[in-house]
C-alpha cells in the first residue's frame, strides 16, 4: 500500500518536473535569441518612410494606434529642426520638440555614429533614419513621446 502511494505521489511531481525543465529551455533560447540578435545597419538599409517631423506629430495626434501600426519596428527617415542634444556617456540623443503640443521625437544615435559636440546644435536642419520604436502619451503631461533607436544622422 505505501509503495503504490508513493508511486501515484511521484507521477504528478514527475509531469511538473517535465513542464517546468520545457519551459525553461524556452526560456533560455528566447532569451540568447534576443541578446544575440543582430541588426542591418541603419546606413544601408532603405527607409520604409521619408517624413518631415510634423507630418510625424500630425500622424500621431490624429490617430495613434494606426500611426503606432504604422510606423513602429519600421525605418523612418525623419526631416526636422533639432531642439536640443543629449550627451549620455558616448551617446547622443537629438530631439526635435513640436512647439504646439510640446510632443518630442527622441533619435537615439547609433554607437558608431562619430559624432563630435561641435558637429551638431539646436536649430540646426537634419534628416534623421532609424527604426521608430513607436509613440507613449503621458495623460499628466499631456505630451506624446515617439522614441527611435538604431539612429544615424545625415545631415
Amino acid at each position: 500500500m505505501y509503495l503504490n502511494e508513493l508511486i501515484m505521489a511521484w507521477f504528478p511531481l514527475k509531469k511538473f518536473l517535465t513542464v517546468a525543465l520545457i519551459f525553461a529551455i524556452f526560456a533560455v533560447a528566447l532569451t540568447v535569441y534576443y541578446l544575440t540578435k543582430e541588426y542591418k545597419d541603419t546606413r544601408n538599409v532603405k527607409p520604409d518612410y521619408t517624413l518631415t517631423a510634423n507630418e510625424l506629430f500630425q500622424a500621431f495626434q490624429k490617430n495613434d494606434s494606426s500611426a503606432n501600426k504604422n510606423y513602429t519596428e519600421k525605418i523612418l527617415e525623419i526631416n526636422g529642426i533639432i531642439s536640443a542634444v543629449e550627451k549620455a556617456d558616448t551617446v547622443y540623443n537629438l530631439k526635435m520638440t513640436d512647439s504646439a503640443t510640446g510632443s518630442f521625437i527622441n533619435f537615439a544615435l547609433q554607437w558608431d555614429e562619430n559624432l563630435k559636440e561641435s558637429d551638431i546644435h539646436a536649430g540646426d536642419k537634419v534628416t534623421v533614419r532609424g527604426s521608430c520604436s513607436g509613440a507613449i502619451y503621458s495623460e499628466i503631461l499631456e505630451t506624446r513621446a515617439i522614441n527611435f533607436k538604431r539612429c544615424i544622422l545625415i545631415k
